[in-house]
C-alpha cells in the first residue's frame, strides 16, 4: 500500500469518526492506550498490553521487578461542579443476571492510570491505587462508576503512586 492509498484510508477512519461517537471514543481510546505505554517506556518501566479478555489493560513490570496490574482510563470531558476532575471507572456491558458485573472489583487491578491531557493542554497523567478509589454504596466489593479526582491519592507519577503498595 502507497503513501497515498494509507492516507486516503486515514482520511476516511477520521470522517467516521466523526460521525460516530462510539468509534470516536474507541480511537481516542486507543491513542491514549499507545501514549500512556510510550510515556511509561520512557520513564524506564517495562509495559506489556494485556489481551483484551476482560482483565486490566496493561502489566507494568517496575525496576525491582515487581509486576502490576494497571487499567487505563481517559478523564471524563465533563468535570464537577467545583473543577476537579472526575473518570468512568466502570467496564462497557455488565451480565443480565449480575447488574453489579459492569463495576470493578476492588481488587481488579493495582493502579488505575488516568489520561488527563484533553483537559491539560499537553500530554499528562494521574495514577491512583485502587484502593484509593470510592467503594460502590451498593456493592462493597466493587468500585464506585465515578470517581473524583483528589490532591491526595491522584498521583502525578507512577512512581509516587506505588511507593505505596
Amino acid at each position: 500500500m502507497n503513501i497515498e492509498e494509507k492516507a486516503r484510508r486515514y482520511d476516511n477512519l477520521l470522517r467516521h469518526a466523526s460521525a460516530n461517537i462510539g468509534f470516536d471514543k474507541a480511537l481516542k481510546g486507543a491513542e491514549s492506550e499507545i501514549a500512556i505505554m510510550r510515556n511509561l517506556s520512557q520513564g524506564g518501566f517495562k509495559v506489556e498490553k494485556n489481551s483484551d479478555s476482560g482483565g486490566a489493560d496493561f502489566t507494568v513490570i517496575c525496576h525491582d521487578g515487581r509486576k502490576i496490574l494497571m487499567e487505563h482510563k481517559r478523564a471524563s470531558k465533563s468535570k464537577y461542579a467545583d473543577g476537579s476532575l472526575r473518570v468512568e471507572t466502570q467496564r462497557s456491558r455488565n451480565s443480565k443476571t449480575d447488574p453489579s458485573s459492569r463495576f470493578y472489583d476492588r481488587d481488579f487491578c493495582e493502579i488505575y492510570s488516568i489520561d488527563v491531557s484533553d483537559h491539560k493542554g499537553r500530554e499528562e497523567y494521574r495514577f491512583v491505587r485502587s484502593q484509593d478509589l470510592t467503594q460502590h454504596p451498593r456493592y462493597a466489593t466493587k468500585v464506585k462508576a465515578l470517581q473524583k479526582e483528589n490532591g491526595r491519592t491522584w498521583f502525578a507519577t507512577l512512581r509516587e503512586a506505588i511507593r505505596g503498595l
